[in-house]
């Protein structure tokens, strides 16, 4: 694996721009932006954190989070609901609750939405997130806009880790959104047709906060790990939201991720249709081909860091 333990070493200075956000980062003019899929990879993961031992694992279902799809516009149905319902529990975003349960007819979901994601991106409640490759998932956009590899970071399964500069001090929730993607020519004449079977796949996906032990210098990792019907190759616009009340989760162990300076992503391809059905070999006619993860947004609305 050609991941870079310490960092990628870097060889010139560029600022992209993820939808009006900043990143400034050391980086070959152009990577992670190719037209080829297999250029995109972001591979970054420190070596604090592959080598800090696994300290608890929750599981992440359908009792203790919400999942859905970005696009979906049902009022009962709608990862916002969900959200705001949850908010409501905290005392948080009262006016977008009561707009949204205010009965009106003319209610647009995706409004509510988008205006939800860009009030609570990271990078608004800490400028610390503004900076860097890593604001491509602080910025508030949870689906392609149009900018493609601008918004999103593609992922192999071994995935990515990120140290903060600051620490998680206070939190309520956290939200990932993120979709599938493959490099198979859809539209072309030996794979003329993408089918409904072929537009999700199931993944396992494994999420950690780390917390530094000055003590021992390393890392105490908490992760979070869920199995998921990944929306694939669809429609860049149409992300999965992944959203966890973090006491539900956590119960008892609510302070162990206070002061969690880092994070980390990683997956497990369980089932495609083509790539890997029934867990098993890429059909013929496939074997070139791969899947990607197609990260879009973290969040943790409402938290708090020094």
């Amino acid at each position: 694996m050609n991941k870079a333990k310490i960092g990628l070493v870097f060889t010139a200075l560029i600022s992209l721009t993820a939808c009006g956000v900043e990143v400034n980062e050391l980086f070959d003019a152009g990577q992670f932006e190719s037209a080829d899929f297999l250029e995109n990879y972001y591979e970054v993961f420190p070596s604090a954190l592959l080598e800090s031992p696994l300290t608890k694992q929750y599981v992440v279902d359908e009792t203790n989070s919400s999942y859905g799809n970005i696009f979906d516009t049902n009022k009962e149905t709608a990862p916002i609901k969900h959200i705001l319902d949850t908010d409501h529990e905290f005392d948080f975003e009262e006016d977008m609750y009561n707009e949204y349960n205010s009965g009106t007819a003319s209610l647009n979901v995706l409004d509510i939405s988008t205006r939800y994601f860009s009030k609570n991106r990271l990078l608004n409640i800490d400028q610390s997130f503004k900076y860097g490759y890593f604001s491509k998932l602080t910025d508030g956009l949870v689906h392609c806009d149009g900018s493609g590899s601008h918004v999103r970071i593609q992922l192999k399964e071994q995935g990515m880790g990120k140290i903060f500069s600051k620490e998680l001090i206070s939190y309520s929730t956290m939200l990932l959104a993120f979709r599938g993607g493959t490099n198979i020519p859809w539209g072309t004449t030996n794979y003329p047709y993408l089918t409904q079977s072929e537009r999700k796949a199931e993944v396992l996906i494994n999420f950690s906060l780390y917390v530094a032990d000055n003590d021992n210098d390393s890392y105490n990792q908490y992760q979070f790990t869920t199995t998921r019907d990944v929306k694939t190759d669809d429609n860049g616009m149409n992300t999965n939201i992944l959203y966890i009340n973090l006491k539900d989760v956590l119960d008892v162990d609510e302070l162990l991720i206070k002061r969690a300076s880092a994070f980390s992503i990683s997956y497990e391809l369980l089932d495609h249709p083509t790539l890997k059905p029934a867990g098993g070999s890429p059909l013929i006619g496939y074997e070139d081909y791969e899947f990607a993860l197609m990260f879009y947004e973290l969040m943790l609305p409402h938290s708090t860091w020094n």
